[in-house]
């Protein structure tokens, strides 16, 4: 397997209700970026980074929002503070 293949995040569809969703996001990146879920029709959910510029991050879904948390992270995050 190339490291390219390895290093590539595994596509996670975020099933459930919008709590169920919301408690998702935060057991597995809530040490690093705080979210909300929608309130209203046309809102969207919202990541912010607790690092850095304390960038904000909007999809509409919490499927697509993952996504972008992840690739948010892999270019934002310190590199010292990387494991």
């Amino acid at each position: 397997m190339t490291d390219e293949i390895r290093n590539q995040p595994r596509r996670v569809t975020i099933g459930g209700t919008s709590r169920q969703q919301l408690t998702f996001l935060n057991v597995h990146w809530g040490s690093k970026y705080s979210f909300s879920a929608p309130q209203e029709s046309g809102d969207r959910w919202t990541a912010t980074a607790k690092f850095g510029q304390h960038d904000q991050i909007q999809q509409d879904s919490a499927t697509e929002l993952l996504e972008e948390v992840r690739a948010h992270y892999q270019v934002n995050w310190p590199k010292s503070a990387k494991p």
